[in-house]
């Protein structure tokens, strides 16, 4: 891209705003980058905590299906991850919707890194057990604030 129509970030953008810059369509431009970031930074909040919640059913998964890994450090887990996703949808009700519509989609999700994680680690009589024992629909009751 040549340096005439690279992209400004609002910061530089509003930094020639009020050092005097009198560029025809600078306000203009300004207002549209920051649009774009605005749009942009909501929709990376939305990927992150959907992906958290794709995390933290993985780990209730876990624990409810493998007994060795129902300790007080994966109980910690969970509560960070729960505690980490609680902070990205606490005060956006846009991204914690996005979070309670995909939900089901987020379990199917976890339960299918699970049973990738547990193919490395067990025979395909295990692994086809443990597929039978684990619903196929979400069971888990998440309380998201």
């Amino acid at each position: 891209m040549d340096e005439k129509n690279k992209l400004e970030s609002s910061d530089e953008l509003i930094e020639k705003i009020k050092s005097g810059d009198k560029t025809p369509g600078l306000i203009d431009k300004y207002v549209h980058q920051e649009i774009i970031e605005y749009v942009t930074e909501g929709a990376n909040d939305k990927n992150a905590a959907v992906s958290k919640s794709v995390i933290l059913l993985q780990h209730l998964i876990k624990f409810k299906y493998e007994q060795n890994l129902q300790t007080r450090s994966w109980i910690n887990t969970i509560y960070r991850e729960n505690n980490e996703l609680g902070k990205l949808v606490s005060n956006n009700s846009n991204i914690k919707n996005e979070v309670i519509s995909n939900l089901d989609d987020s379990y199917k999700k976890g339960k299918s890194k699970v049973l990738d994680e547990y193919k490395s680690k067990h025979s395909k009589q295990e692994l086809k057990a443990l597929d039978k024992e684990i619903p196929d629909d979400n069971e888990f009751s998440l309380k998201i604030y």
